[in-house]
């Protein structure tokens, strides 16, 4: 009987044995609420780093189970429209994952959906394009991303485009001037049309830069608040061109936020 109890300690040892230091599970995850120009919608995109390759994550926001997954080698990645939210409205994020020794593992966050940024001028012409909005209630919003793809042409159809992003963490800050011949460079001479998609976003971020919003895990829950829009301008001023609004892409804010606050790995 002592033998069998003595194996018995020695193999829970050794068991422990095999298990090994993994890397912290980290989480990033945005709920965006998009205004568009003639509609509204709902993204929600989290990406999960350090769990098992093995196991299907179960992760919902306010109680509502988000089921579409994509693994990818440095994480795994979930997005869905579902379920839809606005303004003003809390959201709770909830996952039950296993990490990279096979245990089971619980997180959760909340935050509230920022207001959505009410626009007082939008307009673009050979060199500038400006865009202002109302400044936000500093107790609502963090922080102010904004992202423009622009396009310029000249008289005989030669195009080149660019981006310009930035952070604006000064809330009292509350218009972007974006030089266009920068933007499209290298630019055609001499422009004869300019064309603009932005996004402009209220973001709610409750954690300092040193602390984390996650509970269970290390990470941040953003909850974002954007308008989207396009805007033109032709040397003809006789000519005008209504141009639609592109298909909004989920992961477009979260680029954003991982070029401003790093990779979670720091890659």
């Amino acid at each position: 009987m002592r033998r069998i109890v003595i194996l018995t300690v020695l193999f829970v040892i050794a068991g422990w044995g095999c298990r090994k230091d993994v890397p912290t599970v980290l989480i990033r995850a945005v709920s965006e609420y998009r205004a568009g120009r003639y509609d509204t919608s709902t993204d929600h995109v989290v990406w999960m780093f350090g769990i098992s390759p093995y196991d299907t994550p179960q992760v919902s926001i306010n109680g509502y189970p988000v089921d579409i997954y994509s693994a990818w080698m440095d994480g795994y990645f979930v997005w869905d429209s579902v379920p839809p939210i606005s303004s003003g409205q809390e959201v709770e994020l909830n996952l039950q994952f296993k990490d990279l020794n096979e245990s089971d593992r619980e997180a959760s966050a909340i935050n509230e959906v920022p207001p959505v940024p009410k626009l007082t001028l939008v307009s673009i012409d050979s060199l500038h394009m400006v865009v202002s909005w109302e400044s936000p209630d500093p107790e609502k919003v963090d922080f102010v991303l904004f992202h423009a793809s622009i396009t310029c042409r000249d008289t005989g159809w030669n195009f080149e485009s660019g981006e310009y992003d930035t952070l604006i963490s000064d809330l009292e800050m509350n218009t972007v001037k974006v030089y266009v011949p920068r933007a499209c460079s290298p630019y055609p001479v001499p422009i004869e049309h300019t064309h603009a998609y932005f996004l402009l976003s209220f973001v709610s971020a409750p954690w300092s830069g040193e602390g984390d919003n996650v509970k269970g895990a290390k990470g941040q829950y953003f909850a974002v608040a954007t308008v989207s829009d396009t805007v033109s301008w032709n040397r003809d001023t006789t000519t005008t061109v209504t141009y639609p609004v592109p298909k909004h892409d989920p992961r477009k804010i979260y680029d954003l936020l991982s070029k401003y606050f790093g990779h979670p790995y720091g890659e």
